[in-house]
């Protein structure tokens, strides 16, 4: 593990002065704070939930996507909802595509709060 934080630092390192946007440089003291970290034997015990959490919040979306599917049918499979994937439901029933929504927005979001 020392040697993949001694790449990240190295890497970074590059990225930031060939950039100059001071932006790859917070990546850089993250590295220096892995290696430390490494070095003085910290466990990796924290990626267990972090995983954990992407599955949940995988599956919630899973989830999320067959009620929308349920009341538009292939609406999860719509390249065009990337873009309108942070509004809300009244905002996403509001625009002219989304029609077929507006009767069934309570039903819509009693089944979408009950997936969190």
């Amino acid at each position: 593990m020392i040697v993949i934080w001694i790449a990240a630092i190295v890497v970074f390192g590059i990225v930031e002065a060939v950039t100059v946007g001071l932006v790859s440089i917070w990546f850089v003291l993250g590295a220096v704070a892995g290696l430390l970290a490494a070095v003085l034997g910290a466990a990796l015990c924290a990626a267990d939930p972090a995983l954990s959490f992407a599955a949940a919040g995988l599956a919630c979306a899973t989830a999320a996507a067959a009620v929308l599917d349920k009341y538009s049918p292939d609406a999860s499979k719509n390249p065009q909802m990337k873009l309108v994937g942070g509004l809300t439901l009244r905002k996403l029933a509001s625009f002219p595509q989304s029609a077929a929504l507006k009767p069934h927005l309570e039903e819509l979001d009693k089944e979408l709060q009950a997936i969190e």
